[in-house]
């Protein structure tokens, strides 16, 4: 019964160390072809646009049969991926760079009907937690190994092949959707009203509970503080501390172990609490991180950081399976891609933030924005936190995980 979810989850892996192999080939091909250091940075950045358009995305992706569009997803980016190297290197940046919006527009497609349709049919509803851990933790792993082969993979192919490589990581995944559940959209279910309308009832269960309002701030909050951390890292390490590349590399990508750890522990730290209180406990040990890092020298920095990667694990875990707990599934991927368009849109803002608290060289303000961000977090999902543990209703279980789904009824009394 587990052996689709497996699959699904090394197939994610494969493509996620694919994108690692972009992530350096890409500004290397870019910055050769146009000479600009600029344009080297944007041709990543822009595959991230696109989450400013995943609202639309959820209607998509709750209107079709969601493994249809999971598998379409995948192709379009193996295509466009494919793509570049003859573009780039006929000089065609304008086209290339509209590549990569539609391969970042098909990426978000493909990341919010794995994430919040694809995983929870895939193992029985009391392993929905189990599952995120697992499949969160193993994606850190990929991540870890990513640079590394990326930097082998370009040394000994080239930088063309590392990028059909990539391509190619993408099509194995969409030859694994071939063997998951068909998963019916809104037009098979019988919702009736066009994708306007459909929208318009996005947004609306969306604002209707508002849990669901506090966490997107929490989360929007906490990115702003946090988002541009590796940024901020690598330009304190090398600049700051003068720290060879090499180790800034090696040093930074730990903290994917770290952040792997909180993913496997999320529930096994705090087994007796609710899923509404290991949010805030995993907040709080990231916000306990930023404080670490306020110090400025390397020891208490590094330790903070990799808190800071251990406490995103186990939030992101437990935020997935409150999401799944209380969004109704019919809603989900439209509800699931306004609360991500919020969280993504504050990263880029952060890495403002964060870098011009860099160029104070000052400790205290360089990391004070990722204080602040866990703060505020904090303070806008603890409501909820409390609300939960004082109104919850007798059967349903107070410690550890519900024994089933909350009604209406139920999510109306945690209102706050």
């Amino acid at each position: 019964m587990m052996r689709p979810f497996w699959l699904l989850t090394l197939a994610a892996c494969v493509s996620r160390v694919g994108d690692q192999l972009l992530t350096v080939a890409l500004p290397i091909t870019v910055l050769s072809a146009s000479g600009s250091m600029l344009l080297g940075v944007l041709s990543l950045g822009v595959m991230y646009a696109p989450y400013l358009l995943s609202p639309l995305l959820g209607v998509i992706i709750d209107r079709y049969d969601r493994r249809a569009v999971f598998a379409a997803a995948e192709i379009t980016r193996a295509i466009t991926v494919a793509l570049l190297p003859p573009l780039l290197d006929g000089g065609h940046l304008a086209a290339a760079f509209t590549v990569l919006l539609v391969s970042g527009t098909a990426g978000a497609a493909a990341s919010i009907t794995s994430d919040f349709h694809l995983i929870p049919t895939l193992v029985p509803p009391d392993r929905v937690e189990w599952a995120y851990g697992r499949h969160s933790g193993l994606l850190q792993v990929a991540r870890f190994a990513g640079p590394a082969l990326a930097g082998v993979s370009v040394g000994a192919l080239g930088v063309s092949a590392t990028i059909w490589l990539n391509a190619a990581t993408f099509l194995l995944t969409a030859a694994v959707a071939g063997v998951l559940p068909r998963g019916s959209g809104a037009a098979a279910a019988g919702e009736p009203g066009g994708l306007r309308e459909m929208f318009g009832a996005g947004v609306a269960e969306f604002r209707r509970d508002h849990r669901i309002v506090r966490l997107t701030f929490a989360l929007a909050a906490y990115n702003l503080g946090s988002g541009g951390l590796a940024g901020l890292f690598v330009v304190v390490a090398t600049g700051t501390w003068h720290w060879p590349v090499e180790q800034v590399g090696l040093a930074w990508s730990a903290s994917a172990l770290a952040t792997m750890a909180g993913s496997l522990l999320s529930r096994r730290m705090f087994p007796r609490a609710s899923v509404e209180r290991r949010i805030t406990l995993w907040l709080a040990v990231c916000a306990a991180g930023g404080l670490l890092g306020l110090a400025g020298h390397p020891v208490p920095v590094l330790i903070g950081v990799y808190a800071i990667g251990l406490g995103e694990g186990g939030m992101n875990v437990a935020t997935l399976s409150f999401r799944q707990d209380v969004i109704r599934a019919a809603y989900s991927g439209r509800v699931n891609s306004i609360i991500r368009m919020f969280v993504m849109a504050a990263i880029p803002l952060s890495s403002l933030v964060l870098g011009s608290a860099a160029g104070t060289g000052r400790a205290a303000l360089m990391f004070a924005p990722a204080v602040a961000g866990a703060g505020a977090a904090l303070a806008a999902w603890g409501p909820v936190d409390r609300a939960w543990h004082r109104y919850r209703p007798r059967h349903v279980k107070g410690r550890g995980h519900r024994s089933r789904p909350v009604t209406r009824s139920e999510r109306t009394v945690s209102r706050v």
